[in-house]
């Protein structure tokens, strides 16, 4: 006897239905931005901006205090001026760590979530096939195709930000991108060294 298209609805929808459950929620789309020079800054909500300040510890040379960055619906604040200066001078040291130049149009964006839970969603998204076993947390990702670096509120630390802003280094300022080996290295290297450094300047 052959089915009709009423008799097969059910089982259409139960397909559906489970393919939809076993897609990982995707995390909240970035609202706001704040852009500094080498960076733009995106998150839910503002406070998340002043939290991402207050977990850099890192001193900054005065060349970077001295510059004016545009924040994008953001009123003139002197947090968010010191948060700039901090992604500013992290970056500017992991490039003179690493001796590498970015050309002026290069822009590392810079995605804040909630914690490593979020951030781990984030990266399944753009490696679909791989075990989630003994993976249920993960402070920070660089994606390269797009430039852009995932991190986690929860677990930030000016390493971090260090170790990811040395990935995007390699990969946006190399003709030919180091191995993944070798990037891994250089990326500890710059974490070490900032965090050693952090209460520091330079």
């Amino acid at each position: 006897m052959m089915k009709t298209s009423r008799d097969l609805a059910p089982a259409v929808f139960t397909v559906l239905l489970s393919l939809l459950c076993s897609i990982p929620p995707f995390p909240a789309l970035a609202r706001e931005s704040f852009e500094t020079g080498r960076a733009i800054i995106n998150c839910a909500f503002p406070s998340e901006l002043y939290l991402m300040e207050k977990r850099l510890n890192f001193f900054p040379a005065a060349q970077y205090f001295q510059k004016n960055y545009q924040a994008s619906g953001f009123p003139p604040d002197p947090v968010l001026h010191r948060l700039a200066a901090k992604v500013e001078g992290i970056m500017g040291r992991v490039s003179h760590l690493l001796n590498i130049s970015l050309k002026p149009s290069s822009k590392l964006r810079i995605f804040l979530l909630k914690d490593g839970r979020e951030v781990r969603e984030r990266h399944l998204l753009f490696r679909p096939g791989r075990s989630t076993l003994g993976y249920n947390s993960l402070e920070a990702f660089y994606q390269p195709g797009t430039h852009s670096l995932f991190l986690s509120l929860a677990d930030l630390h000016e390493g971090i930000l260090a170790h990811e802003m040395a990935h995007f280094l390699l990969c946006a300022g190399s003709a030919v991108p180091p191995p993944a080996e070798v990037q891994e290295r250089l990326a500890q290297y710059a974490e070490m060294h900032l965090r050693e450094q952090a209460t520091r300047g330079f």
